[in-house]
């Protein structure tokens, strides 16, 4: 199978709800099509949710994801439509990523959860991933 996407490595923290729950994990590659997450929580092919991306200097953004690859230790997940300003919030994180000074910078961790964390989606669902209480 070949990929429409080039994935580039990264070392990111996001937060993921998948079917009502959420956790937080850590992102291993990340291309414009998807992103593999090292996760110990079962989570089988096909399930779908959201995914909260926040690296330093660049917005946070939330985006849906559905379960495509699954293995021991994580899962590979693939953004469901994504629109131009999604779009352009990826490539920026992917350019920021394919830096040599910022391929090995860890990001910081996510921030502190707000009451309502900005939507870029305009669907009707108001679904939006709360943090697990710390």
């Amino acid at each position: 199978m070949s990929r429409n996407h080039e994935r580039r490595p990264c070392h990111l923290q996001v937060l993921l709800e998948i079917e009502g729950i959420c956790f937080a994990a850590e992102a291993t590659n990340i291309s414009l099509g998807g992103i593999f997450v090292e996760s110990d929580f079962l989570i089988e092919y096909g399930e779908s949710g959201r995914i909260r991306i926040c690296v330093s200097g660049i917005d946070e953004f939330e985006l849906e994801v559905t379960a495509r690859w699954v293995e021991p230790g994580g899962v590979g997940l693939q953004f469901g439509s994504l629109r131009a300003i999604e779009v352009w919030a990826l490539n920026r994180l992917l350019r920021a990523l394919s830096e040599p000074t910022n391929a090995r910078v860890e990001p910081p961790s996510m921030p502190p959860p707000r009451a309502a964390p900005p939507r870029l989606s305009r669907r009707t669902s108001s679904t939006s991933i709360v943090p697990p209480p710390m």
